[in-house]
């Protein structure tokens, strides 16, 4: 009578029911991100117009990305004294950056746009008001940036942890 050993906690089982070597700490939190981004999704969808979106959540380091605009804003405006205009400024990158690292092809599962390129982000000033608005709303939903994720993580008065706005009207705020 043969007997197969338990598998450590870390360790894959393998189709047949071998495992394969524990894999490191670094491998199994890479792998968890890349699970959570895809289980952390939302459709977002027109059909009316034919569009479908899925919104996922964003890597660590984008989420940061935003959080430093935000907090640069921060700065430039103790400093310059122009509260209304670098608002301004920050909104018309902070919405535009949430939707393209959280906006994805549902049938290809590529991104729809790229955070990075200007370009892309002048593309998603341009969209249709309400099409804009659905995708910020769900990419702060999924990614844990709208009040009621702030609210439910503790921060029961609804401020902002950072310097970030809020979502009451996405594209009136980055007009």
């Amino acid at each position: 009578m043969t007997t197969k050993a338990t598998p450590a906690p870390n360790a894959p089982a393998t189709t047949t029911g071998e495992t394969t070597a524990p894999r490191s700490l670094r491998d199994r939190a890479k792998a968890d991100a890349e699970a959570q981004a895809i289980a952390t999704k939302e459709p977002v969808e027109f059909p009316d117009r034919g569009l479908r979106f899925e919104v996922r959540a964003m890597r660590a380091g984008e989420v940061v990305r935003l959080m430093e605009d935000g907090f640069e804003a921060a700065i430039e405006r103790q400093a310059e004294g122009g509260a209304k205009r670098v608002r301004r400024a920050r909104l018309r990158t902070y919405f535009p950056i949430v939707i393209a690292g959280s906006t994805y092809d549902p049938e290809t599962g590529d991104r729809v746009w790229d955070p990075a390129k200007e370009s892309d982000l002048e593309e998603i000033r341009a969209l249709a008001v309400d099409v804009f608005d659905k995708l910020a709303d769900a990419g702060m939903r999924v990614n844990g940036l709208s009040a009621e994720a702030r609210v439910a993580r503790g921060n029961v008065s609804g401020a902002p942890q950072s310097d970030a706005p809020s979502t009451d009207s996405p594209s009136a705020l980055a007009a």
